[in-house]
């Protein structure tokens, strides 16, 4: 099989979910064919780009980039800016290497990405959604309270593209459940559930009741903005409950590029731990993995490595990676800030009563590994390119 991805940033250094996800995609892809990598590049990839210095990227038999380029279209565009920044000559690249070797495949790594399939009419065209842009936004503006016609029209455009590309890729997988039905809205024949995976060796299992210490994990990016408010809630009306009932409590929030909001979190029983890399081998270090929900919104956490671990997760189902994952069975159920403290001190209490639940949610995480979730978004790809051909 010949595969383009198409990709809106470089999938190296793998820093974030995103770039993870584009880079493990593909690997899966790689076992059934070449896989040619188009990226744009933004200006936080320049430097990595410098040091790759014209040299291959696994899994890619061929990478070709291009930094995104200044269109302004005007005050009133309704096209918006990522989408219309796509560089032209990365288009042209895909096409042109179309000619030369016509692909069966051309993955798109999101909607930002859509320009390049431009022309492109043979090819089975596979939209991956890591999360629907559109809503992202949507929520950004009520956040802020700036609803300027500007930004309103620029709303308006992400749903026109997102619609027209969710209607006319060959094939479509989405990284969240909650993403499945915005996008079977426009496609009722279906949208694959593709989560984000774990890398299941690197998950070291520890037991509830060979947890020592009371210590809290948050973790996930701390830029973005419901991990923000859900490390707040934490730190701000959960601990302090605990510490009333454990003293000694503490709470660690880790995650990459913490914004001010959470450095001001830290205190004498709060740390906060600002790391480009991961947490996995550190979460067998803490006692509890707590996520407060956040209204509206779901947090993106390092919960699925807690479970793998073996570390109690207290949530609440709105918080859940998961919608497998069963309250009581897998993790224990909280919503409001006083039923997850409440939640909280009954694992440090009495830790070795969740040996059973941990080794249940072990499982149901390790399914994620990523070998697995990229075996399956690459046989929707070949079932596209199938299709095509038939």
């Amino acid at each position: 099989m010949h595969v383009a991805m198409v990709t809106a940033k470089l999938p190296s250094p793998q820093e974030t979910t995103g770039r993870v996800r584009l880079s493990r995609l593909a690997r899966a892809l790689s076992r059934y064919g070449t896989v040619h990598l188009f990226a744009a590049l933004r200006p936080e990839d320049m430097a990595a780009e410098g040091r790759r210095a014209g040299e291959g990227l696994e899994p890619f038999s061929r990478v070709v980039t291009h930094a995104m380029q200044e269109r302004p279209l005007g005050r009133w565009s309704m096209t918006p800016e990522e989408y219309r920044m796509f560089p032209d000559a990365l288009v042209r690249a895909v096409a042109a290497g179309n000619e030369v070797h016509p692909f069966d495949a051309v993955v798109l790594g999101s909607v930002a990405a859509g320009r390049a399939v431009e022309g492109i009419q043979r090819a089975a065209v596979v939209l991956d959604v890591p999360r629907v842009d559109s809503v992202a936004r949507e929520w950004g503006l009520r956040g802020s309270g700036a609803r300027t016609a500007a930004r309103l029209l620029s709303l308006r455009g992400w749903r026109k593209v997102e619609a027209w590309h969710f209607q006319h890729a060959d094939a479509i997988t989405a990284a969240r459940a909650s993403d499945i039905p915005r996008v079977r809205a426009y496609r009722p024949d279906g949208c694959v559930y593709v989560p984000n995976g774990i890398d299941a060796a690197e998950c070291a299992y520890r037991a509830p009741s060979q947890r020592s210490g009371n210590s809290v994990l948050f973790a996930g990016p701390l830029w973005y903005e419901p991990n923000v408010m859900s490390a707040t809630i934490l730190a701000r009306q959960v601990m302090p409950e605990v510490r009333r009932r454990v003293p000694d409590a503490t709470l660690t929030i880790a995650g990459r590029s913490p914004v001010a909001q959470v450095w001001e979190l830290a205190s004498e029983h709060v740390r906060v731990i600002g790391t480009r890399s991961g947490v996995t081998t550190a979460v067998a270090e803490y006692a509890v993995f707590a996520v407060p929900a956040v209204e509206g919104r779901v947090p993106e956490t390092r919960m699925l490595d807690a479970f793998a671990s073996g570390c109690p997760v207290v949530t609440s189902a709105d918080a859940l990676p998961d919608p497998a994952a069963i309250v009581d069975r897998h993790y224990v159920g909280a919503h409001a800030p006083l039923q997850m403290a409440q939640a909280i001190v009954r694992v440090l209490e009495g830790r070795g009563d969740f040996d059973g639940m941990g080794r249940r949610a072990s499982a149901l995480a390790l399914s994620y590994d990523w070998e697995v979730v990229g075996e399956t978004f690459a046989r929707v790809v070949l079932a596209a390119a199938e299709r095509r051909r038939a």
